[in-house]
């Protein structure tokens, strides 16, 4: 046995040694199961019918989930409502809010991966400056001057009920004169919204800025 070969030999039992001596067949299995590439992603799930859909080898060239539990997703919303069409002007009579639809498209995404809310992922969202409009509740008594701009209030109640975490920066509620009873029941305040987003980045949430 060559230098090489012999040090070859003693890299492989140090390999198996660092793994606890698993079985190395077990390891290649494991790899295989995904495509043997982290950017393949998951085998998509039966339910989604892809290929009818979107055509012929749709489903064999779409990369699916690939993690599917322990996912926390942080929603950023800063901006009201825009009119859309490659302009970046808020529009206060929107009546859909595409920052709202980010939310309720991934749920829907999750949720037909064969995840479940509050089991395998939660989605929290962090409202400021004109994002907080969704926060305000329309309908209370002594309502928020800019509430009757929220057209999205049944969206953000449907949101909370299906365990969605939305908080909204007390420094934009000190700017636009918001009080807590102005909010839409169940949502919180954060002190600020900049330091609430790094802090639930610490604690693992990944972070999508809606525009």
């Amino acid at each position: 046995m060559n230098i090489f070969s012999h040090s070859a030999a003693l890299y492989y039992v140090f390999l198996l040694a660092m793994i606890g001596a698993q079985n190395p067949a077990t390891i290649f299995a494991d790899a295989q199961s995904t495509g043997g590439d982290p950017s393949e992603g998951s085998k998509c799930p039966s339910s989604l019918k892809l290929n009818q859909e979107f055509g012929t080898d749709t489903k064999k060239n779409t990369r699916c989930l690939a993690n599917t539990s322990g996912v926390k997703l942080l929603v950023h919303i800063q901006r009201h409502c825009v009119i859309g069409g490659g302009s970046d002007k808020e529009n206060s009579e929107c009546t859909e809010s595409h920052a709202l639809n980010v939310v309720v498209n991934a749920m829907k995404d999750y949720e037909e991966t064969g995840m479940k809310r509050g089991k395998d992922y939660h989605i929290a969202v962090v409202l400021n400056s004109n994002g907080a409009i969704f926060g305000l509740d329309p309908d209370v008594d002594d309502a928020n001057e800019n509430a009757n701009e929220n057209h999205s209030a049944t969206t953000v109640r449907d949101l909370l009920d299906e365990g969605v975490s939305i908080y909204l920066c007390q420094n934009t509620a000190r700017f636009k004169n918001i009080m807590m009873h102005q909010l839409i029941d169940g949502i919180q305040f954060v002190t600020a919204g900049v330091t609430a987003i790094g802090d639930l980045q610490m604690e693992g949430y990944s972070l999508y800025t809606a525009l």
